[in-house]
C-alpha cells in the first residue's frame, strides 16, 4: 500500500459529522445532492438520467461535478448549470482532497434528504466529499459493509462492473421502485 493510499484510508475512517440517518426514496425526498466525476462523455448522459428522475418528483437538486478526465472533456453541461459546482482536476491535491474547503463547504453542509455518489472507480475524492456531507441518505457503489453509505449499489456478478450511466439507472430503478414508510 502506498502512502498516498495509507493517509487517504485514515482520513475516510475518520468520523462523519453528525447527521440524522434515515431512509429516503423518490417519493420522500426532498432535497439531493449529487456527487460524480465528470470521466468523459458518458458523464453528461448518466447526469441527466438522474436530473430527468428527480425533476418527475419534483426534488430540488444541487451536484459537485469534479473533472477526473486528463484529456479534455466537454464541460459545458456542467458549467452552465447553476445547481452544479464545478472543481477542476488543478483545486484538487497530491492527496485526492479539495484544496479550498471554502468551496465546497456550503455543499457539505446542507441537510440534503439524499446524497448519491456516482463515482464508478472508487474516486478518493467523490467518496471523501459524500463521508463529509450531512445527508440523511446516502448512496453509492462499494463494497456490502462499506460505511460510507446508507444504501450500496454493486453489479452482478464476480468480475462485473458499472458504467456511469448503468450506475445512474440503478438507482433510479431503486428510488423509484421503493417506497419509504
Amino acid at each position: 500500500m502506498s502512502l498516498k493510499h495509507y493517509f487517504q484510508k485514515i482520513i475516510l475512517k475518520r468520523g462523519e459529522p453528525p447527521r440524522e440517518k434515515k431512509f429516503h426514496s423518490f417519493d420522500t425526498a426532498r432535497s439531493v445532492g449529487i456527487v460524480f466525476p465528470v470521466m468523459d462523455e458518458q458523464s453528461e448522459e448518466a447526469f441527466n438520467v438522474l436530473r430527468n428522475a428527480l425533476k418527475k418528483y419534483s426534488i430540488p437538486f444541487d451536484g459537485l461535478a469534479i473533472e477526473s478526465s486528463k484529456s479534455p472533456v466537454n464541460m459545458f453541461w456542467c458549467i452552465s448549470n447553476p445547481n452544479i459546482t464545478v472543481i477542476n482536476r488543478k483545486e484538487v491535491n497530491w492527496m485526492g482532497m479539495i484544496s479550498n474547503e471554502e468551496n465546497i463547504s456550503g455543499f457539505t453542509g446542507f441537510n440534503y434528504d439524499l446524497a448519491i455518489n456516482m463515482s464508478v472507480d472508487d474516486s478518493f475524492t467523490c467518496r471523501y466529499v459524500i463521508r463529509r456531507m450531512r445527508a440523511s441518505f446516502k448512496i453509492g457503489l462499494g463494497t456490502r459493509n462499506d460505511p460510507t453509505y446508507d444504501m450500496v449499489i454493486q453489479p452482478h456478478g464476480e468480475d462485473a462492473t458499472f458504467t456511469q450511466l448503468e450506475l445512474a439507472e440503478e438507482i433510479v430503478l431503486y428510488l423509484s421502485t421503493i417506497k419509504s414508510k
